[in-house]
């Protein structure tokens, strides 16, 4: 077998056109019901069982244990389970503040990011790379991530946002506070070098 000389590394890629800052000119948390005082996580992902690594069921838990009535949760996707991490999210005492608007058109996504104040991707493997992280980044948006490979390639932890083990509650809940006490400016400037990687 031949060898190649080089090796050619190609990085995901996103519309950053599509795909850039901006206000929630669509109205998202207003139609929603979120406080304008609130700090927003977005989180995508499909709701089925085939996508169970996506790991809806930790940052729900991770919101609870954040105990601070600012954080609000944004899960935009759909799928079977979807009603059940609605329960879930009710038993842990977080029911009003997690706010499931189901499956979301690719070309509305952008309206959904821009509606929050960070990206939370608690996926672990088998995923090897989660695009939505890029979009969200790409939207001016401060990341907290699971760190594996994939993620470690672009996530700057303090530049342009967090990495967290995996499955570890705790961590996540940790970081999501550390988002709402960094306040708007903090997470502009990880927004805006997130962006920049983007």
């Amino acid at each position: 077998a031949r060898t190649p000389d080089r090796v050619v590394e190609m990085p995901n890629g996103v519309d950053t056109e599509a795909f850039s800052p901006g206000p929630d000119a669509a109205g998202t948390r207003a139609a929603l019901g979120i406080p304008e005082d609130a700090v927003v996580a977005a989180f995508v992902a499909t709701l089925d069982r085939a996508h169970h690594f996506k790991r809806l069921d930790l940052a729900i838990e991770a919101l609870a244990r954040a105990t601070d009535d600012r954080l609000h949760l944004v899960v935009a996707g759909g799928g079977e389970l979807l009603e059940g991490y609605r329960s879930r999210a009710v038993a842990a005492g977080v029911g009003n503040r997690v706010h499931l608007i189901g499956s979301v058109p690719h070309s509305r996504l952008p309206d959904v990011l821009r509606a929050a104040d960070l990206m939370l991707l608690t996926t672990e493997p088998p995923e090897s790379f989660g695009i939505v992280l890029i979009e969200a980044m790409a939207c001016g948006l401060p990341v907290v991530a699971t760190e594996y490979p994939g993620v470690r390639a672009v996530v700057d932890p303090g530049a342009n946002g967090a990495l967290v083990p995996s499955g570890d509650v705790g961590a996540v809940a940790a970081a999501l506070r550390s988002m709402v006490e960094i306040g708007d400016a903090g997470r502009r400037r990880l927004g805006e070098s997130g962006r920049q990687t983007a």
